[in-house]
Parts: structure tokens; sequence; C-alpha cells
């Protein structure tokens, strides 16, 4: 026998001797090393290429995630402003009731300024929840200091 290889007498059916060989221990546990490291390799490898894919992938998601995003808060802003339209100059067909039939702004006016009876104070209107644009406000007076 080598020193690389240990032989193993072992009987067969016909009693006859048999000697077989296998790599001694330290061989062993370097196949077995060996084996180890080339699955971590092939692991590291599969990970990396599965990492890589999976960012640019991300990338594209998050592309078309900030594409969405933005068209929603457009969206947002432009139902906002069309809200506040609407809040501001929209009447809803109430103009006709309030100042046709009832002629609520003559009395709101006053006759000092063109209306009937005593007329509302500005605060008494405002308490009593009339709506002022406070944009048409404010050009109203500068055009009035401007005379």
């Amino acid at each position: 026998m080598n020193k690389r290889t240990q032989a193993h007498s072992t009987e067969n059916d016909s009693g006859s001797a048999k000697s077989s060989s296998r790599p001694l221990g330290g061989e062993m546990l370097l196949v077995k090393i060996i084996i180890v490291l080339v699955g971590i390799s092939i692991a590291l490898v599969y990970s990396v290429d599965r990492s890589h894919a999976q960012r640019s992938d991300d990338r594209s998601r998050d592309q078309k995630q900030q594409g969405f995003d933005q068209q929603i808060s457009e969206n947002a802003k432009q139902m906002m402003e069309q809200g506040k339209q609407i809040f501001r100059y929209d009447t809803f067909g109430d103009e006709a009731y309030w100042s046709g039939k009832l002629k609520l702004h003559q009395a709101i006016q006053g006759s000092k300024f063109g209306g009937v009876g005593p007329g509302v104070s500005p605060k008494t209107a405002l308490a009593a929840g009339l709506k002022v644009d406070m944009d048409a406000l404010i050009s109203w007076r500068r055009s009035r200091r401007a005379k």
C-alpha cells in the first residue's frame, strides 16, 4: 500500500479477498472544502446578478411611479383651482331667485348706494355668511386709490 491510499480487504461471496482504495482523511477534507467554495462562488454570482436585475427593475418602476405621482399631483392642483373658481363665481342658478325676485343685492347695498332700505354693514354681511372674494376686493380698492 502506498501513503495516499488505504487498502481494505473485504471478502466477497466467493470468499476471495478484494482490495479497494479511497483517499485519506486529509484529501477528503480538501475535496469537501473545494465543493463548499464552488457552491459559495455560484451563490455569490447568482445573487449579484439577481440584485443587479432587481435594481434595474426598481429604477424603471420608480420612474413609472414618479410619473404617476406627478400626474396625480397635477390633476389634484387643477381640481383645486376649478373648485375655487366654482366656489367663487358659480351661483348654480341662485342669482335668478336672490337677485331677480327678491332683489337682495339692493337690500344689502342700501339707499345710500343705489339700493333700497337702510342697507347692511360689511360686518353684518359677513356675519350673515355672504362670500367675499378677497382678490376682487383688493383689486377694487387699489383701483379706487389710483383715482
